[in-house]
C-alpha cells in the first residue's frame, strides 16, 4: 500500500517509508525523497507536505522539516526550496518572512538581504522602496535626515548656488531677492530700486522720489544730495540744479525742479521770446540788438555796461537794454544765503516762499531778532501758526572772500598792508587816530556792515574796489585788506549748510 515499500522479494510485510520520504503507489521497492520545498516528519507517508510560506528546506531534498527563512530573506509561496534574499530597497527584520518590506520614504538600503533600512542624509530624499537616496534638486532642500521629499526654498531665500544636495535655504541679502519659490540664487535688484535694507526680500521697491540707486543690487536707495533732485520713482541718478555754484536745495532728498533755489535771469527778444537764461555771472553780447530786455526771474541782478554804468535789476522786474556788451551777476549775499556773522542773518532779505520742510510761508523769511536758527517764516501746522526755519544756507562768499567791489564783504579780516608792511585796523566807531564819516549807524550797518568793530569793509565803493580800513598808525590813514581773496579766484563754494 502507499507509504510503504519492500526491497526484498517474497517478503511477507512491507516496510513504512522513512521520514523525509514518501511513496504514493503500491508495490514500491523504495520510497522517494521529498523534493526541496517539501518534507515528511513521520514514517509511512504517501506524499510529502509543502513548506509553508516563510519557510524552506534550504535547497535540500529528503527533509523531515522546513526551516523558517532567515532575517533578510523571504518565501512568498508554499513549497519554496530556498528562501529568497530581499532585494536592495527592501528588508526583512523577522524570521519566517513571507514578504520583504519596502523601505519607507526617506530611508534606503543599497544591498540585498538586509534586515533594516538607513535614513537618507540631510540634503537628500527617497521614495518608498528606494535602493539609493536622491540629492535635492536646484532650489530645493531637506534639513533633516530621513526626508521623503525635498522642500522648495520659500520666496526671499535661495540655496546660494548649491545645485544639488542643499540642506537649508538662506535669506537673500539686502539688495537681492527671489520672487518665487525654489530659488537657486538671489537676484540683485535692478538700478533704481532696493530692498530698503530688508533681508529675505521677495521684491524690489522702486526708489521713492528724492532718492536713487545707480547700480544693481542696492540695499538702500541713496538720498539726493543738496543741489540735486529726483522727481519720480525708480530714478537711477539725481538731476542737478541749473548751477552747482549758485543753486542748491534747502533739504536733502529734493523731489522737484522747483526745490532748486537760486538766481535766474532771462534775456527776452522783441517777440517776448526767451533767447537765453543765466544762473551765474556772465557777459551778454547784444551788439546786434537781439535782446530787448532782461527779466530778473529770481533774485536781484547787477547789470553793468562796458561804459561803467551799473544798475541793480530787482527780483521780478525787467530792464530794457540797448545794443552793446553787458556784464550780469546775481546778488547772492543776504538773498540766497545769509551772513551768520551778522547776528545770524539779521539783514537777510531773500524771496523764499517755503520753509525747510516745503510748507508755504505766511511771512517773509527773515531774522530781524537775530536768533541762532537763522531766517525763519510763519507757517501753519495742524491749524496753528508757528515760526519755522527756512533752511537758508550760510554765506561763504563775502565772508571768506569778497565779490564785486567788496561792499558786501562781512568777514573777520582786521588788518591790511601797504608796501608789504602790515597795519591793524582802526575801529569804525573811533575817530582816532583818523577822523572819518563812516561811523556805525543802522544804514551803514545794513548796507556796508559797519559796526562796533575794526573789520575790513568798503563803505566807499565810488573810490575803492575792495575792502579796506583806517589804520591805528598815525602815519598811514588807510590800507587795503589784500589778504582777502577775490571769490571768483577761489574754489570756495558760495554757501554752506
Amino acid at each position: 500500500m502507499s507509504g510503504t515499500y519492500s526491497d526484498v522479494k517474497g517478503a511477507e510485510d512491507c516496510k513504512p517509508c522513512e521520514k523525509g520520504t514518501a511513496s504514493e503507489g503500491t508495490g514500491a521497492t523504495s520510497c522517494d525523497k521529498c523534493v526541496p520545498g517539501s518534507y515528511s516528519n513521520t514514517t509511512g507517508q504517501s506524499k510529502c507536505e509543502l513548506c509553508k510560506p516563510g519557510s524552506s528546506t534550504n535547497g535540500e531534498s529528503g527533509s523531515e522539516s522546513c526551516s523558517l527563512c532567515s532575517l533578510g530573506y523571504n518565501a512568498k509561496t508554499p513549497g519554496t526550496g530556498n528562501c529568497t534574499a530581499c532585494l536592495a530597497g527592501y528588508f526583512a527584520d523577522d524570521y519566517g518572512s513571507v514578504e520583504c518590506i519596502p523601505c519607507s520614504a526617506g530611508t534606503f538600503t543599497d544591498t540585498n538581504a538586509t534586515i533594516s533600512c538607513s535614513n537618507c542624509t540631510a540634503g537628500s530624499y527617497s521614495e518608498q522602496g528606494a535602493a539609493i537616496c536622491n540629492l535635492c534638486g536646484p532650489g530645493n532642500f531637506s534639513s533633516s535626515p530621513g526626508a521623503g521629499s525635498c522642500s522648495m526654498c520659500p520666496v526671499g531665500t535661495s540655496t546660494n548656488g548649491i545645485v544639488r544636495g542643499a540642506t537649508s535655504c538662506s535669506p537673500c541679502d539686502p539688495g537681492t531677492i527671489t520672487s518665487s519659490p525654489g530659488g537657486l540664487v538671489c537676484t540683485p535688484c535692478y538700478p533704481g530700486s532696493s530692498t530698503n535694507n530688508e533681508t529675505g526680500a521677495s521684491e524690489c521697491s522702486p526708489c521713492s522720489p528724492g532718492s536713487f540707486s545707480e547700480a544693481e543690487g542696492a540695499a538702500m536707495c541713496e538720498v539726493c544730495g543738496r543741489g540735486t533732485f529726483a522727481d519720480g520713482k525708480g530714478q537711477t541718478s539725481c538731476t542737478s540744479c541749473p548751477s552747482n555754484k549758485t543753486y542748491t536745495t534747502y533739504k536733502l532728498g529734493a523731489t522737484s525742479p522747483s526745490d532748486c533755489i537760486g538766481p535766474r535771469l532771462l534775456a527776452v527778444n522783441r517777440s517776448d521770446m526767451v533767447v537765453m537764461e543765466y544762473y551765474d555771472e556772465a557777459h551778454i553780447n547784444n551788439t546786434i540788438g537781439e535782446i530787448a530786455y532782461l527779466v530778473a526771474q529770481s533774485g536781484d541782478w547787477r547789470v553793468a555796461q562796458l561804459s561803467g554804468e551799473k544798475t541793480v535789476l530787482s527780483n521780478r522786474n525787467h530792464l530794457e537794454i540797448r545794443r552793446g556788451v553787458f556784464g550780469v551777476s546775481p546778488v547772492m549775499t543776504d538773498l540766497f544765503c545769509y551772513v551768520d556773522q551778522e547776528e545770524h542773518g539779521k539783514y537777510f532779505r531773500g524771496y523764499q516762499t517755503e520753509d525747510k520742510d516745503g510748507r508755504k510761508c505766511l511771512t517773509h523769511c527773515r531774522n530781524e531778532e537775530g536768533v541762532k536758527e537763522g531766517p525763519s517764516c510763519m507757517v501753519k501746522v495742524n491749524g496753528t501758526e508757528q515760526m519755522s526755519p527756512c533752511g537758508v544756507p550760510k554765506c561763504l562768499w563775502n565772508v571768506q572772500c569778497y565779490t564785486q567791489d567788496g561792499v558786501g564783504y562781512r568777514g573777520n579780516q582786521t588788518s591790511g598792508t601797504q608796501n608789504d608792511i602790515p597795519y591793524s585796523c582802526q575801529k569804525w566807531s573811533s575817530d582816532f587816530p583818523h577822523p572819518h564819516t563812516y561811523h556805525p549807524s543802522p544804514s551803514n550797518a545794513a548796507k556796508y556792515g559797519i559796526g562796533q568793530h575794526n573789520k575790513c569793509r568798503n563803505p566807499d565803493p565810488r573810490n575803492s574796489s575792495k575792502p579796506w580800513c583806517y589804520t591805528t598808525s598815525i602815519f598811514v590813514r588807510y590800507v587795503y585788506c589784500d589778504e582777502i581773496p577775490y571769490c571768483e579766484n577761489t574754489k570756495l563754494p558760495v554757501f554752506y549748510f
